[in-house]
């Protein structure tokens, strides 16, 4: 009387272990189908011709190759000017003799730029001030503050260099 009292017990158990027992036997006695007939000439394999892999044009996965990560205006381009390292005014020494503090963009050290000596975009240094340095670009006399914001595409208004141009 144990097994009736267990099955009442646990009707779920039981009928799980019921459900278990007949999936057993109805497996075990249903044939296992055989494989349609013609199954073997649709199994062949080959490889599919190269040119039809031929995903890119190797000309283009070269310019792609080339190019810059961080954007255009790269060399390789037609057109493209040479653009001047960016760098910013990161201080000032007045004494004992003037210089500036020039930090680049693709550099992680500070350089010291003397008055007259030439700045990391080719700018020449021409006067060091208290709250900024002027500079020779382009012929035209720059300013720039220390620790102003500067727009590296910004168009500035040219003041003449004096007793020059």
């Amino acid at each position: 009387m144990r097994l009736p009292d267990a099955i009442a017990r646990h009707p779920l158990l039981a009928a799980a272990c019921a459900g278990l027992l007949l999936g057993t036997v109805v497996g075990a006695a249903w044939p296992v189908p055989d494989a349609p007939a013609g199954a073997d000439a649709q199994a062949e394999f080959s490889l599919p011709a190269p040119a039809s892999l031929r995903r890119y044009d190797e000309a283009r996965f070269q310019t792609v190759r080339g190019a810059s990560i961080w954007g255009s205006g790269g060399a390789d381009e037609p057109g493209a000017q040479q653009q001047r390292p960016t760098w910013r005014l990161a201080g000032i020494i007045l004494r004992p003799t003037p210089a500036a503090l020039v930090a680049t963009d693709n550099d992680p050290r500070v350089i010291q730029v003397k008055v007259g000596a030439t700045l990391p975009g080719g700018e020449r240094l021409e006067r060091v001030t208290r709250g900024g340095i002027e500079f020779l670009r382009d012929g035209c006399l720059t300013q720039r503050e220390l620790y102003a914001t500067v727009d590296p595409n910004a168009t500035a208004t040219c003041a003449p260099a004096p007793g020059g141009a």
